[in-house]
């Protein structure tokens, strides 16, 4: 009996051990749009290779600053490993920022992106990074808003 009791408690420990871990070490940075800080755009750290979990997430804000977490914004971080970047921002026709209220359709949204697909395609985008043991917390990326 003593012995169920210890392997119960130790799994119980383990899983909640679990469940408060954050994917990863910190991950933020900063995103500059033609050398000015970009607010209100959306950062996808997507994993390559062999690096191991899910998309992370991020939102800047208005100095450019993210901090990149699970979907749900529950926890922080990301798995040490190589990631492609993914930076999109969307914009209202009168080139205002695009805000989503949470009772309007998407799909049916009226906005359009404001960077190059080379920027925000997950498909597409050229940008990279790499996440060390320890975390980082000088992600920096400048983007033009057209290539020369």
């Amino acid at each position: 009996m003593k012995r169920h009791l210890a392997v119960v408690i130790l799994v119980g420990i383990v899983a909640v051990g679990c469940a408060a871990r954050a994917p990863g070490p910190p991950v933020e940075g900063v995103v500059m749009l033609d050398e000015q800080p970009l607010a209100n755009a959306n950062v996808q750290m997507i994993p390559q290779g062999e690096t191991r979990g899910q998309t992370g997430f991020g939102k800047t804000d208005a100095a450019g600053r993210f901090t990149i977490g699970s979907a749900d914004g529950k926890q922080r971080g990301a798995p040490p490993g190589e990631y492609k970047i993914a930076i999109s921002k969307h914009i209202k026709p009168d080139g205002t920022d695009y805000l989503p209220k949470p009772d309007e359709d998407p799909m049916l949204a009226s906005y359009k992106e404001l960077l190059p697909a080379a920027y925000s395609d997950p498909e597409q985008t050229q940008l990279r990074a790499e996440v060390p043991a320890a975390g980082t917390k000088g992600l920096e990326f400048k983007l033009k808003s057209k290539k020369k």
